[in-house]
């Protein structure tokens, strides 16, 4: 049962990581949900033996899911320079990577 759940969970953290790739958001929505519902049922499983099998599935999965990170990082500072990019950036705000927009001083002509 243990190794059939972590293999669900690595096949939905592969059809994440390749909706994100996509940038498919329906398909994102899918994946992401696959993940979760595979996770609490391991989850609900209690303790997990460390088995040689089980314990190389786990670090693939620790992987991936890294993987998975760096790309919604990526898609998150990519969107917010677009947004920057239409909303004109008139010049009273910029933006920051992983932060809050900053005021600018602007000189007094």
């Amino acid at each position: 049962m243990q190794i059939d759940l972590l293999e669900r969970l690595q096949t939905a953290q592969t059809d994440l990581i390749a909706a994100l790739d996509a940038s498919d958001i329906e398909a994102i929505q899918q994946s992401s949900a696959a993940v979760q519902d595979a996770s609490k049922q391991l989850r609900d499983l209690g303790s997990v033996t460390t088995d040689p099998q089980s314990r190389e599935r786990l670090e693939i999965l620790k992987k991936m899911n890294r993987a998975a990170a760096q790309r919604l990082r990526f898609m998150q500072d990519h969107m917010s320079n677009r947004l920057s990019t239409l909303r004109g950036d008139t010049g009273t705000t910029y933006a920051t990577p992983y932060g809050k927009p900053q005021m600018r001083i602007l000189p007094v002509s």
